[in-house]
């Protein structure tokens, strides 16, 4: 799947990016965006690149995928998850949300955050 996203490759640095999304695993979602906002943090997440502290420090050779205020409709659900979630379902992602990495959507991720035609949630 194809996506468009506005990624973070470093300090006040942010592009526009086309690419082909990696095969979903048994554990994730892939979703289309509808609507994302843009907040407070967002923005200085872009200016200040790897030094915010949700940033990885590779954006270099992984830029993230800006945006975690998001809703849209489930494309496709991983096998592990199909009784929970199905195809056509409609979700909104909970701003702050904690994954065991300790990573955030908006900041952390290749294929996760809220701008972007489609992102895999984990």
């Amino acid at each position: 799947m194809k996506t468009k996203v506005a990624a973070i490759y470093g300090k006040r640095d942010v592009r526009l990016r086309e690419f082909e999304l990696p095969e979903i695993t048994d554990n994730e979602l892939l979703v289309s965006v509808i609507s994302d906002s843009v907040c407070l943090s967002t923005w200085k997440a872009a200016l200040l690149g790897s030094e915010h502290k949700r940033v990885p420090d590779d954006l270099e050779n992984h830029p993230v995928i800006t945006g975690h205020e998001c809703a849209g409709v489930i494309v496709e659900v991983g096998k592990n998850l199909t009784g929970k979630y199905k195809k056509g379902q409609r979700f909104v992602l909970q701003p702050a949300m904690g994954l065991p990495s300790g990573y955030s959507a908006g900041y952390s991720y290749e294929y996760f955050g809220g701008n972007a035609t489609y992102m895999i949630i984990p």
